[in-house]
């Protein structure tokens, strides 16, 4: 999905529980305040911004000399070692996995 449908996902999200906010007697939390929650939908973090906090594996952007850009994933070390490239010539963002799949209890 790409930004711009990700963003209006995201904001059909917002909308749904502003009017089940709405609809609730108990008031405790208002429209507003959900507008201030962090984005369900995982988003690409910059490695020029941030790197992860915790080892892991992670999907990757990473960026060829000769092929431009693929996704995959990539396990990361740390901040002493880095990611754990041996086939591209750098990691250009990352974000988490999400969850693994779980079949659907009847």
């Amino acid at each position: 999905m790409g930004g711009k449908e990700s963003r209006m996902s995201d904001l059909i999200s917002r909308q749904a529980l502003c009017e089940y906010a709405l609809n609730q007697k108990d008031k405790s939390i208002t429209p507003n305040e959900i507008m201030r929650f962090p984005s369900a939908e995982p988003q690409w973090t910059p490695c020029s911004k941030r790197m992860p906090e915790k080892m892991g594996l992670y999907l990757v952007t990473l960026e060829y000399k000769e092929h431009g850009k693929g996704v995959t994933t990539l396990w990361y070390h740390g901040e002493q070692i880095g990611w754990d490239l041996r086939v591209a010539d750098v990691v250009i963002a990352w974000m988490p996995l999400p969850a693994a799949y779980e079949k659907e209890k009847n």
